[in-house]
């Protein structure tokens, strides 16, 4: 019996020991077939952890970031595009030509004693500006180009370019020269108002060669608020439909304490109700353009929201892409003689308010031809000696907002602007053609305009967003 129960107990052991091989070999395999079955997400979440979404890189010169980063687009930003046509160089002057009139009849030599912009940065949103300028050489931030682009199948956005320095135009570098071109640097008769400035230039692209530009009013909203947080002064030498987003552009400049100033534009328009924006803003100095007898052009507009008026024709000024020149005129230009005179202002007393500088060159503007408050020029010309050494104390009815006229008498008005000397008027042609006979005599001037038609109705409701995509009618005037 005892030797029958230890067999039967050797027989079970033997049994359990083939059990548990039986087991361990066919585990493995049992095992791999069980993995193979199971989903794909299980195998993913088991070797890899979730990557964290990349942390948004800073802007780069050359490659596009989009304003958003929620609509980042898939693949590579786009680059801004090239220009449509060579950039042609205008002429040196000529030896025997004359110094700048400009210079003497706004009294720059006098107003230089006291400031010379040292210090201010000047917004500059238009084509762009050639700080390779011997004028520009070293006043010339880096700036920005602000430009909409579609990648794939998406909505055109909204990017921005590390560099504003590329203009195809040749409009922003005159703007930024009459602005702030150097005394001293390649030829001492031309200088800006305030030629110790700085430059921020936030590029628009679209503008082409021939003056032709195309911007949404995103683009051009978005320029507006990149240059104000640059600037003290903001010059905007542009014309275009009111928006929403236009107008929200302004207000943040308007918010941040910057002087904005803006061409009233070139249309001849003096109507009741016909005002041009951004100029018609609140908070915007409005500009008009003079001619050497000191009457308003013909093609300024005018109106009881113009501000102020500036001399706006046979203006020398730098254009890009080499060391030349070239005469200009219009409302673009006058806008830039009181930006440069607002830097004047800033540089010499850094406290004063945009209000207070605002009100400074309508209590000092001399009187027109046309007579002081005339819709088409508002308080008269600028005058930046008057405005460096305008003192309210003890003056009854003066301040910085007084309008009062006479009440200033730092300075007389000075005599006619002479006609632009012969050797100076042949030598100034821009792309190897003649400017216009009446530009070079001082009588009108160069408007380099836009050619883009509306694609929206004009005059809409400015609480009313437009869309994004589609052109502004802009008119670099």
């Amino acid at each position: 019996m005892r030797a029958s129960r230890i067999s039967d107990a050797g027989r079970r052991a033997r049994r359990l020991i083939w059990l548990a091989a039986a087991l361990v070999a066919i585990a493995p395999s049992a095992l791999a077939a069980q993995a193979a079955a199971a989903p794909a997400h299980h195998q993913t979440r088991t070797t890899k952890a979730p990557t964290k979404a990349p942390t948004k890189a800073p802007p780069k010169t050359g490659t596009g970031t989009p304003t958003a980063a929620k609509a980042k687009p898939a693949g590579p930003a786009p680059k801004v595009p090239a220009c449509d046509q060579p950039v042609l160089a205008g002429p040196k002057i000529p030896a025997s030509a004359p110094r700048d009139p400009m210079l003497d009849r706004l009294g720059l030599d006098a107003s230089w004693r006291f400031s010379t912009g040292r210090g201010i940065t000047v917004g500059v949103v238009d084509s762009g500006v050639d700080g390779h300028h011997p004028k520009l050489a070293g006043s010339v931030q880096t700036g920005e180009t602000v430009f909409a682009a579609q990648t794939g199948d998406q909505k055109p956005k909204v990017y921005v370019d590390g560099t504003g320095w590329r203009d195809c135009a040749g409009h922003g570098t005159a703007v930024a020269g009459i602005i702030a071109d150097r005394r001293v640097v390649d030829d001492d008769r031309t200088a800006g108002i305030a030629p110790d400035a700085r430059v921020w230039p936030e590029r628009i692209d679209g503008v082409n060669s021939d003056g032709s530009i195309s911007a949404s009013d995103d683009v051009l909203a978005r320029a507006i608020r990149d240059a104000a947080d640059h600037c003290r002064v903001l010059n905007l030498s542009f014309t275009a439909p009111p928006s929403a987003s236009l107008q929200k552009a302004i207000a943040y400049a308007v918010h941040r304490g910057v002087v904005v100033v803006a061409a009233a534009g070139n249309e001849g328009d003096t109507e009741a109700g016909g005002k041009r924006y951004p100029a018609a803003y609140p908070g915007v100095i409005a500009v008009a353009a003079l001619d050497a007898e000191g009457v308003p052009t013909k093609q300024s507009n005018g109106g009881s929201w113009i501000d102020l008026a500036a001399p706006g024709t046979a203006l020398t000024a730098p254009t890009p892409g080499g060391h030349g020149y070239r005469s200009v005129g219009g409302t673009s230009f006058a806008t830039a003689v009181v930006s440069g005179t607002a830097a004047l202002l800033l540089a010499a007393d850094p406290d004063l308010t945009a209000a207070e500088v605002a009100g400074r060159l309508t209590t000092t503007a001399m009187p027109a031809a046309a007579g002081r408050h005339d819709p088409r020029v508002g308080a008269g010309v600028v005058d930046p000696y008057a405005a460096l050494t305008y003192d309210s104390r003890g003056m009854p009815g003066s301040g910085p907002t007084a309008r009062n006229a006479g009440s200033v008498g730092v300075v007389a008005p000075p005599g006619p602007e002479p006609a632009a000397d012969p050797t100076l008027a042949k030598a100034l042609r821009w792309s190897g053609a003649s400017l216009a006979a009446a530009v070079l005599i001082g009588i009108t001037g160069i408007a380099v305009r836009a050619g883009i038609r509306r694609r929206w109705r004009v005059g809409g409701d400015p609480s009313t967003p437009a869309s994004s995509v589609r052109p502004t009618d802009i008119d670099l005037v």
